[in-house]
């Protein structure tokens, strides 16, 4: 019983240091190579916690990529690791209502493929 009691909160550890590694939802990575240039975030709205049932708060992070567009726009977003359906809406809903400066190369503005990830937190 000892081994399993073990084993439980050893995992426990491991899903908790993973949570709190995990960036927050104002903390953005690329997906791309180094060399594409990236855009720069001049507005979002926050991603709200989903409304569900107690038993199913959880924390955790959604990663999703998307287009940022020659005009900074946020488009086709994609869920790249998921969270849960309501989780995954929650951010889908959000995403859209975010602008880029859009990334330049060679001066000119051009569309750049995104990653963000976005945390939650039960509370």
């Amino acid at each position: 019983m000892m081994v399993r009691h073990t084993s439980r909160v050893f995992l426990l550890l491991a899903v908790l240091a993973l949570v709190l590694a995990a960036p927050s939802s104002a903390e953005r990575h690329s997906a791309t190579q180094a060399k594409t240039p990236q855009p720069k975030l001049v507005h979002s709205v926050p991603v709200p916690y989903p409304e569900v049932p107690e038993e199913e708060r959880v924390a955790g992070r959604v990663i999703a990529e998307f287009l940022v567009d020659e005009e900074g726009h946020v488009k086709d977003v994609e869920i790249v690791d998921s969270l849960g359906k309501a989780f995954d809406d929650a951010v889908l809903g959000a995403l859209p209502q975010w602008r880029y400066e859009p990334a330049e190369r060679d001066g000119e503005p051009v569309a750049v493929r995104y990653t963000v990830s976005v945390r939650f937190v039960a509370g």
